[in-house]
């Protein structure tokens, strides 16, 4: 009965407020709180948000366990978050998702990801020359056939894009890393050039 599962979801939320109870981490998405984030009702709706950000699961991570927030971005940021999010939509959405939440058996999520709010630098490298998997991510080991074998190169769209997309992934779902500067962008692609071969996540954790 409907009251019966609104009844189940407020104790769960008010478990999710109370900071005191540690987040549990699940090993993937649940379907059945998801059908309720998106159900008809409400409250069931409102209920079952706040539920979810009492637990991590692949591509999300508990309110809690997200950090301290960011320093909002300044102008010039938010402008780049907006074009990032256009360009995300239409280069990267295909395969990460539209809410970066990963789409098997093509990548990994981007939402609550230990590498999106990561050091900028691997991230630029990622983007401007590709990835070869296999990859963790949050601690799961995401290879064929989970993802595919290597993430394509994005530099063809420029220094600029490639900062306004890392700075939507960064700062989106949760995300809070700090935004990429396109000079951040130009400085690694002036220091990589000639690369040929996409990045493994052995050389890319080396890096400071």
């Amino acid at each position: 009965m409907e009251w019966r599962r609104v009844a189940l979801l407020a104790g769960v939320a008010d478990r999710a407020r109370n900071q005191s109870f540690p987040p549990i981490t699940l090993e993937r998405k649940p379907a059945a709180l998801s059908a309720l984030t998106a159900a008809g009702d409400g409250e069931t709706r409102r209920l079952a948000r706040e539920a979810s950000s009492l637990f991590s699961w692949p591509g999300h991570l508990a309110a809690r366990a997200r950090g301290k927030p960011a320093p909002p971005l300044n102008a010039f940021e938010q402008k780049q978050f907006t074009t990032g999010k256009l360009e995300y939509s239409a280069t990267c959405s295909g395969c990460h998702g539209p809410n970066g939440e990963g789409i098997p058996p093509l990548a990994p999520p981007l939402a609550g990801s230990n590498w999106a709010s990561g050091p900028e630098q691997r991230l630029v490298r990622i983007v401007l020359h590709g990835l070869e998997a296999p990859i963790h991510v949050n601690g799961v080991m995401y290879q064929p056939p989970q993802v595919l074998h290597d993430m394509p190169p994005l530099e063809v769209l420029g220094e600029d894009k490639l900062a306004a997309v890392l700075t939507y992934v960064r700062r989106e779902w949760g995300n809070q890393g700090t935004p990429v500067n396109p000079a951040t962008v130009a400085k690694v692609h002036e220091a990589t050039l000639g690369r040929q071969n996409p990045w493994t996540e052995a050389e890319l954790l080396k890096l400071k």
